[in-house]
């Protein structure tokens, strides 16, 4: 909590407990948040990568 003069004037963190925080299912159903595409764990794998190459170019290389 940031103060001036001794008022709350903004926050660094949710003032709510955890309980009472959203989760991402309630989020989509809202409308608030776009559920992903893909289903499934996300892909883990590290991947090297060289520099002064344009992003486009390389996941053009990876996504094949």
């Amino acid at each position: 909590m940031i103060t001036v003069a001794g008022r709350p004037v903004a926050q660094l963190g949710p003032l709510i407990s955890a309980a009472a925080e959203r989760n991402l299912d309630e989020l989509v159903a809202q409308g608030l948040l776009v559920a992903p595409r893909r289903g499934g764990a996300p892909n883990d794998a590290t991947i090297s990568v060289w520099g002064g190459v344009r992003l486009d170019r390389l996941l053009r290389e990876i996504r094949g």
